[in-house]
Formats: structure tokens, sequence, C-alpha cells
């Protein structure tokens, strides 16, 4: 195990990383997931969008446990490609890890001039309990974006555009909450020989650094074995270890990840056909 004291040069004083924002999931049922964590999990509604608020496209249900949010996402309608195609290779599953930023247009700026594909450029989101602004990067792994949220000047429920969600589901006053906090870390797990470009993407794109990292000879037993890198921001709010395979005895459980839930490793070698896709860039 490599504990990494060098943090390298600090970003510009207005690129900061404050934190976890959300965690946004694409699924086929946005009520029933949002549901699910809310009965078994303990996390309590917080805000929703979807045809009863106005909303067309999209239905979202968002959950919250202590500063966790969760957002579950599914179509309203059946031509939603972009949901098609994601659903249709993995599943349902996270499309989005997005970080609280202090400023998002420059944060958009400073990632996207360092190389980092734009999905979404800057918008600003407006209602009565104020202003928030966002913006959208590719991730450096598999269908994966980080949104970048600017939410100093919002007071509301969760972003501008969603109804405050307060359903009195009888199993949040009959069972226990597990208390859960925050979310330390999100992990990618990647195909084998990935590890380092997406490390190497966090680095140079994110201006994040090596914080932690373990290899097989450490992260090794009878059954499975990995390698991991831990890549965070220069104030280590965000945490993002980074894993890939290891040769062991039997078959990786990294392995078995990226066999199950299509990642970029499995699709490359797999040459199947793949939809045209629109433009990533949205004005």
């Amino acid at each position: 195990m490599t504990s990494y004291l060098d943090k390298g040069s600090p970003p510009p004083a207005d690129v900061e990383y404050l934190g976890f924002d959300f965690v946004e999931f694409w699924v086929s049922n946005a009520a029933q997931a949002a549901s699910y964590y809310v009965s078994r999990f303990g996390f309590e509604p917080l805000a929703w969008k979807a045809l009863e608020t106005g909303e067309r496209e999209l239905a979202s249900y968002i959950v919250k446990q202590g500063e966790i949010i969760y957002c579950f996402t599914s179509a309203l309608n059946p031509n939603n490609e972009d949901l098609e195609v994601f659903l249709a290779r993995h599943g349902d599953g996270v499309r989005d890890v997005a970080m609280t930023v202090k400023d998002c247009r420059a944060t958009f700026d400073f990632t996207v001039g360092n190389g980092a594909v734009p999905v979404k450029k800057p918008t600003i989101l407006e209602d009565a309990d104020g202003r928030a602004v966002v913006a959208t990067i590719k991730a450096g792994f598999g269908d994966t974006v980080h949104t970048f949220v600017e939410r100093q000047n919002y007071k509301g429920p969760f972003l501008p555009g969603y109804a405050s969600l307060e359903a009195d589901d009888p199993l949040i006053r009959t069972t226990p909450s597990p208390g859960l906090a925050f979310i330390d870390h999100c992990v990618s797990n990647n195909g084998d020989q990935e590890m380092e470009n997406v490390v190497n993407f966090y680095i140079q794109k994110l201006g994040f650094h090596r914080f932690w990292s373990v290899d097989d000879k450490q992260l090794l037993t009878e059954y499975s074995a990995l390698r991991s890198i831990v890549v965070c921001d220069y104030h280590e709010r965000v945490k993002m270890p980074v894993n890939e395979p290891a040769e062991g005895r039997r078959k990786s459980q990294i392995q078995e990840f990226v066999d199950y839930y299509d990642g970029n490793n499995r699709a490359k070698k797999s040459g199947r056909d793949r939809r045209p896709r629109k433009p990533l860039i949205d004005s």
C-alpha cells in the first residue's frame, strides 16, 4: 500500500471541488427505484420532476439521507435514445457522479481546457428558491458523466425545476434508519490495463492527484485479486478509487463487474454494432 503526499500544483483559486453533490441512476422505473431506497435503506423523499410537475421528457425522483442525495431518472417517452441505449447496454446503473463546486463556469472551462469532453455547457437554472449553475463533462470511464453544481445561491430542496416531495411512507416511521451520513468515495471498475488511463484522466483533466494505491500483492486472496489507485481533488474532499482486475486463481470480482455491466473494455473487444449517437455537446 502506498500513500502519496505530493498534491502537485493547486488549481486556480476559483476551481474548487466542495464534495459529492448527488449520484444519478438511470433506471427503468424511477418511482419504484426511489421507493426501494426509502423503504429498505432509510432514505427520505426529497424532490421530484415528472408529468405532474410539467416535465415532458423525464421522470426523476430524489431521495436523501444525511448528506447523501440519490436521483433516479427514467424516460417518459419510448423514443428517448440516450436512456434506451444506456439501459440496453448496462441495465439500471449510475449515469452521473455530480460534484459541488465553488464556480461552475470556471471548473467547466478548466476541465474542458485540459481536454475533458463537454456534454452540457454551463447553464443557469432559476426558480422562486434562487438559482444554480450546472455543467456536465464526460467522465474518465464508460458512459458515466460528471455534473458540476454551483448552488450557494439556491435554497430549494434539490435544484430549480424540481418540486418538493414529502411522501408519507409508513415504512419510514416503522423501520429505523441505518444513519448513513455522507458519500466517502465513488469507485470505478475498469477492464484490465485501463486503470492508469482513467487515473491520468482525473489528474490531467480535473487537477486531481494520487491519494493512495494498492496492488495485487496486497489485494490477493484465494479467489480474487485487483489493483486500485485512489485519486482526489487538491483539498481531498472528492475521492475516487479506480480499480482494475488482476490475475488470481479465479476471475477477479472487478472483471466480473466489467463483464456483467458491459464496460468500455468489453464493448471494444466485442466489436458489436452501436446505434449512432447524437453529438455530446448540448448548448
